[in-house]
């Protein structure tokens, strides 16, 4: 089955990084991008169909990530249990967890990074 995620960061190294781990991990892959918060939040609210994983940046162009996580919430509460936060060092991953929303930290460890898209998207 054809998996639809949308990755929101404003590095582009990190877009490539977790388009090679999505397509390791899923068959069948369909990956929109954002690279600011304004067009991820734009990509969600014109979606034909709800992403089966959004993955975004808690610091994307300095907007709050807590902020953004908390529209997600009050706009869209169905698909809060399909978002990953990525956070640029362990230090903002573990100020970052909030609302039972995993926070991946960079560098990624491939291997636990494949297992929270996973259980995620189960």
């Amino acid at each position: 089955m054809m998996k639809k995620v949308l990755v929101a960061d404003d590095d582009l190294d990190v877009h490539q990084l977790v388009h090679d781990i999505l397509q390791i991990n899923f068959k069948q892959v369909t990956i929109d991008r954002a690279l600011t918060s304004k067009s991820f939040l734009n990509k969600i609210k014109a979606a034909e169909s709800p992403y089966d994983l959004i993955l975004f940046n808690v610091r994307m162009n300095e907007e709050n990530g807590e902020n953004i996580l908390n529209s997600l919430q009050e706009e869209y509460p169905d698909i809060i249990d399909r978002v990953i936060m990525l956070a640029d060092s362990p230090e903002e991953s573990s100020a970052s967890v909030t609302k039972d929303v995993p926070c991946l930290s960079k560098p990624f460890c491939l291997d636990h990074f494949g297992e929270v898209i996973k259980k995620v998207c189960s």
